[in-house]
This record gives structure tokens, C-alpha cells and sequence, in this order.
């Protein structure tokens, strides 16, 4: 049985993707520890659901990767 990845999900979207949600990391910690912008106080909440998404796009690469090698 082989475990194949496939889909639209390039490297350059899930790129992009990592970038925008490590912003949204920074804004979660900043999120913390000021009050100073109204729109920050949402990411109070997202921050754990923000590094799933993130975790899941770097396993999702390191898979693709591990099975493009085996070939």
C-alpha cells in the first residue's frame, strides 16, 4: 500500500501560508501583552488554532517531501 499526496497544494501556497500565519503568531503574543488596537484582541483566541494550521502545512511538506524522495 503506498500513501500518495496530491492536490493544488504547491510549495509556494503552502509558503505563503506559513509566512501569513506566523504574522498572525506575532499578533496573537502581541495580542497579550498590550491593548493598544482593537483588531489585535481577536487573535486572544486564535493563537492555538493559528500553530495547528501551522504544524499541519509543515507536516503536510515534510510528508510530500519524505515520498518524493523515496521515488
Amino acid at each position: 500500500m503506498t500513501l500518495r499526496v496530491k492536490g493544488n497544494f504547491t510549495k509556494d501556497t503552502a509558503t505563503m501560508l506559513k509566512g501569513l500565519l506566523a504574522v498572525g503568531i506575532v499578533l496573537h503574543h502581541l495580542s497579550e501583552k498590550t491593548n493598544v488596537i482593537f483588531i489585535i484582541d481577536y487573535f486572544k483566541y486564535l493563537g492555538s488554532a493559528i500553530v495547528s494550521i501551522f504544524f499541519f502545512i509543515s507536516g503536510y511538506g515534510l510528508l510530500n517531501s519524505l515520498l518524493t524522495k523515496k521515488k
